[in-house]
């Protein structure tokens, strides 16, 4: 079976139709959420120090009223033009303030915040798809739609899933985790956000190999 995710919101099948809930959805979710969970205490544990730098940026952020759309676009951008183009603070700044002029970080953007967004790229990307919840400690939020879509279509073990503007592919990265035979095939015009992607996706091959060493 062959299934697209478009924009982290809708996913359909080119063969047949949705099923019927599946009546053991319940345990599908524990199971799903002690996967995601075995990479966020990864992701806390190799960076415990820039966790709570993310937890003080959120307050922060929590503080200025911005959000959650706007944090999810300002980030991506952030990650893409630092890791893709080499861009330092004041680049950054500059940026922001010709793309994002509204935004309420513009002015209450720091070095120190840049730092703490490029070290915690993979926990946002997380929690912007709000499979973890955004305070900390960023637990699973199992009330995420990303789960109740998955259930919803049933994606096999070894179902093609295809992921149409996949912007930072933090929904390929999730399905990744939960469902490691699924292939997935990722569309995003945007080359940069290609690029990041290839980047994260070293990262989860590492994460991999440690869960096969340790």
């Amino acid at each position: 079976m062959i299934i697209f995710f478009i924009s982290f919101i809708t996913l359909f099948s080119l063969v047949g139709s949705p099923h019927a809930t599946d009546p053991t959805e319940k345990e599908l979710l524990i199971q799903w959420g002690k996967k995601v969970n075995e990479y966020r205490e990864y992701l806390i544990k190799k960076n415990r120090q820039g966790t709570l730098e993310l937890r003080s940026l959120l307050i922060k952020w929590d503080s200025l009223k911005v959000t959650i759309d706007d944090q999810e676009q300002l980030t991506l951008n952030i990650l893409v033009g630092v890791e893709i183009y080499g861009l330092n603070i004041n680049d950054v700044k500059k940026k922001m303030k010709k793309y994002h002029p509204e935004s309420a970080i513009n002015g209450n953007f720091a070095e120190t915040d840049l730092r703490t967004i490029t070290r915690n790229a993979e926990m946002l990307n997380l929690i912007h798809l709000s499979v973890l919840k955004p305070s900390y400690p960023f637990k699973i939020n199992q009330a995420s739609n990303v789960f109740s879509e998955l259930m919803y279509y049933k994606i096999g073990e070894h179902d093609v899933v295809g992921e149409i503007g996949a912007g930072s592919g933090a929904f390929s990265m999730v399905l990744n985790r939960i469902k490691p035979d699924v292939k997935i095939r990722i569309n995003e015009v945007e080359e940069s956000f290609l690029t990041y992607i290839a980047d994260w996706s070293k990262l989860a091959v590492a994460y991999l190999l440690s869960k096969t060493w340790n």
